[in-house]
């Protein structure tokens, strides 16, 4: 059985105060909640984004980010279209999604389902799926039929996050290692495909400006979290 943490993300000893969990776990919980949320159909969520996060707070929200995120990342093209962004605009937002993530002769132009992207998922969705009972992450029973979905697999990310913060000090380890696991098995290793197929169809789009800044926050999270993460201790 394919353990939940792979030794494989054995890294050196981090400095004792470099990950600064008490500064970092929820901003960047928020980080993954935002994007979790800009990613989810619209035509199953209940609330607009709006209602979610206040009208017009969004591109506050990653302004804020830009400054409080442990590494230099860029969300100002982000910012400028989520600022700019008509009534109009967010209305059409569904059809975009649409067409960019959900149809198309052979598929979705743009997948935001690792399934239609990697091979051998079935066993990969046994294993997403041992992530999210071990860590206590509830996936709701309309949700259940896509475990791979960004938008989950994203707020799953925000759930370790969260629970890194809440532990006490000696309980910290596995959520952060989880955290570093998880993104290069079964995000960061289909997602670039996806995000290249949406650039390269949709220049300008506003899921294209979602998915650029996605992707570079997630490899820049991923490089943190491979200098800061507990080191696994390998068995003799």
């Amino acid at each position: 059985m394919t353990p939940l943490v792979s030794t494989e993300t054995a890294r050196a000893a981090p400095l004792p105060d470099m990950r600064r969990t008490d500064q970092t776990a929820s901003v960047r919980a928020l980080a993954y909640a935002l994007f979790s949320k800009l990613l989810s159909s619209p035509f199953e969520r209940q609330e607009t984004l709006d209602e979610i996060f206040g009208a017009g707070a969004l591109p506050e929200l990653f302004a804020g980010l830009q400054e409080t995120l442990p590494y230099e990342v860029e969300f100002h093209s982000l910012r400028e279209r989520l600022q700019g962004m008509t009534g109009q605009e967010a209305r059409a937002l569904g059809a975009e999604y649409s067409s960019c993530f959900e149809v198309g002769n052979d598929g979705p132009p743009a997948p935001l389902r690792a399934e239609l992207v990697r091979v051998g998922m079935s066993k990969m969705k046994e294993e997403l799926i041992r992530f999210y009972n071990y860590f206590s992450y509830d996936l709701q029973d309309q949700r259940a039929w896509a475990p791979d979905h960004i938008s989950i697999q994203l707020e799953f990310m925000q759930v370790l996050c969260l629970k890194e913060a809440a532990q006490e000090e000696l309980d910290k380890a596995s959520f952060d290692r989880a955290q570093l696991d998880f993104l290069e098995r079964h995000i960061v290793c289909w997602l670039p495909v996806s995000i290249g197929k949406l650039a390269a169809r949709a220049p300008g789009g506003f899921y294209t400006i979602v998915m650029l800044a996605l992707g570079d926050f997630l490899e820049r999270d991923r490089l943190w979290n491979v200098e800061t993460a507990t080191p696994i201790q390998e068995e003799n």
